[in-house]
């Protein structure tokens, strides 16, 4: 699970990225939130959830897509449904207040529909699982595409190891980090007849560390 969520926000820095990038008709981001990314807007964004007022489609169907997909990413670890709820409630949460942060505010109604909506939605996916893996036979392709679409995180995990020829977890290490970012170096001064290079001990600010290693 813990790789799992690692992949997710590595998944949600390569969204936002996109988004970052959209028209505001499609992120909802002004060029004054954008222009002002950084540590300083997350931590007043994280402190303070709005109801926000997204497309009705983002916030009741995308929302709680993604919801049954992290619920489902749950049982297929081999959690119960009530471990595949909070999971689902991790994750959300996880997004909410994660890297999507650095540019809105947390979003009140995503918080509660993305893991209860996605939840139930996650019932009728463990249906339609199951009743693809009892078929007799070598699967049809319609079956291997609702079997992806019902799990997407997985699916998009898969594929990224299939395309780096990792086979199984624990040939793999993906970390994230904070690295600070100092003042430039100050000029360099003679100090008991050598030359020193003065580095500044002010922190300008944080920058995202990303390693994967197979």
């Amino acid at each position: 699970m813990r790789r799992d969520l690692y992949t997710l926000i590595g998944w949600q820095v390569v969204a936002t990225a996109v988004v970052y990038n959209a028209p505001f008709e499609v992120s909802n981001w002004s060029q004054d939130e954008k222009d002002n990314l950084g540590v300083e807007q997350w931590s007043e964004n994280v402190t303070d959830p709005v109801w926000d007022k997204d497309h009705w489609a983002m916030n009741y169907v995308i929302h709680p897509y993604w919801g049954a997909g992290y619920y489902i990413r749950g049982r297929e670890r081999g959690f119960s449904r009530r471990e595949s709820f909070w999971i689902s409630v991790l994750y959300s949460t996880v997004y909410e207040f994660g890297i999507e942060s650095f540019l809105e505010q947390p979003s009140i109604q995503d918080i509660i529909v993305t893991p209860v909506a996605g939840t139930a939605l996650g019932f009728y996916f463990e249906g339609v699982r199951d009743r693809i893996r009892t078929k007799p036979g070598p699967l049809s392709f319609s079956d291997k595409m609702k079997l992806g679409l019902t799990d997407p995180l997985g699916a998009l995990n898969r594929g990224v190891g299939r395309l780096v020829g990792l086979d199984e977890p624990e040939n793999s290490q993906l970390m994230f980090g904070f690295r600070p970012i100092r003042s430039a170096p100050q000029p360099g001064r003679l100090r008991n007849g050598q030359y020193v290079t003065l580095v500044g001990n002010d922190i300008d600010g944080l920058e995202l560390t990303f390693s994967y290693r197979w």
